[in-house]
């Protein structure tokens, strides 16, 4: 994410150019913190492990962006504070714990405004956090979300403890978090909400940002394909076979600007969707790159296009819960 979205502020070539300037012995960072703030040096190691990454999917060496993002991690002096943090104890209001395993799933669940669970039975959104892990950024928008669409919202930490606002690390995490224990954990989340009382897991969606929008299509494709599936700027899968296991309608989101997605790949997709027979919507946003919404005060103030987005995705997933109403 870093790397895209300093592509899409520079372009490619020039930071292809910015990054071949670069001398390696740079990235050994331990002795420049007498001569540079604290801040400005992981500012400075963020930008540089961004270049770096754009080299690295220019040769598509993935073991070695995973050995740089290592090093830049164990380089960084006094990395795990206050660079690196932890909001779950904040964030995580549930606890949920799995079967024969000495495992607990933290998540944030967030329920409708005035919500009984006399006699009504509401849908459910299991929302997947981005590549910094479950922060108060999921949780504005799962409450929110919770209140607009009257369901319940569970945001699971699929990192399984962590989050951060160190990109490097935000990297690191999302590299090494495979999507066998993505399923395996959500699975225990579904499990966990059937058992509540007042919740309808016939209707459920799965929604998810940047890396928890890849995970959330490739959960519902390998686990759910019953649920509702909505991407914001997420990979997506472009395989027919994959595709077509979906039974569910499936929401894409991206902006034009964002080069991790190019609209090659995106017409790909969309061709992968049309041929699987799989009800969609792909939009692509004029005027911005990967990863614009950021919070919910954007909606709140009418920003474009995040309140045209948000309305998209509300208007969508009301659509999927309407329309699987159990009969009374």
């Amino acid at each position: 994410c870093s790397a895209g979205a300093l592509v899409n502020r520079h372009g490619k070539q020039q930071a292809v150019r910015i990054y071949d300037s670069l001398v390696p012995d740079e990235l050994v960072v331990v002795p420049a913190v007498g001569t540079m703030g604290r801040s400005a040096l992981f500012r400075r190691i963020s930008l540089m492990h961004a270049l770096s990454l754009i080299h690295e999917v220019r040769h598509h060496t993935m073991d070695a962006l995973r050995r740089r993002t290592n090093r830049l991690i164990r380089e960084c002096p006094g990395h795990d504070s206050p660079v690196l943090f932890s909001n779950l104890p904040k964030c995580a209001n549930t606890r949920i714990q799995t079967d024969g395993e000495d495992l607990t799933v933290l998540a944030h669940t967030a329920w409708p405004k005035n919500h009984s669970n006399k006699g009504e039975r509401i849908p459910v959104l299991v929302l997947i956090h981005e590549f910094f892990g479950l922060n108060p950024s999921i949780v504005e928008k799962a409450d929110a979300l919770a209140d607009e669409l009257r369901c319940v919202v569970v945001a699971p930490d699929t990192f399984r403890g962590v989050s951060t606002t160190f990109i490097p690390k935000a990297i690191w995490l999302a590299l090494m978090t495979p999507q066998a224990r993505v399923n395996k954990d959500l699975n225990t989340v579904v499990k966990w909400i059937h058992s509540q009382p007042g919740v309808d897991t016939e209707r459920l969606a799965v929604m998810g940002f940047c890396y928890g929008g890849g995970k959330a299509i490739r959960y519902t494709t390998e686990c759910r394909p019953g649920a509702a599936t909505v991407i914001f700027y997420g990979s997506p899968v472009t395989d027919h076979e994959v595709l077509n296991k979906l039974q569910a309608p499936v929401c894409a989101i991206y902006g034009q600007d964002d080069l991790q997605f190019p609209q090659s790949l995106l017409r790909e997709f969309k061709q992968g969707l049309e041929d699987s027979r799989v009800e969609h919507e792909i939009t692509v946003y004029e005027g911005v790159g990967h990863a614009f919404w950021t919070d919910m005060e954007q909606i709140r103030r009418h920003h474009k296009p995040q309140r045209e987005a948000w309305q998209q995705c509300t208007d969508f997933l009301k659509r999927f819960y309407s329309s699987t109403v159990p009969e009374t």
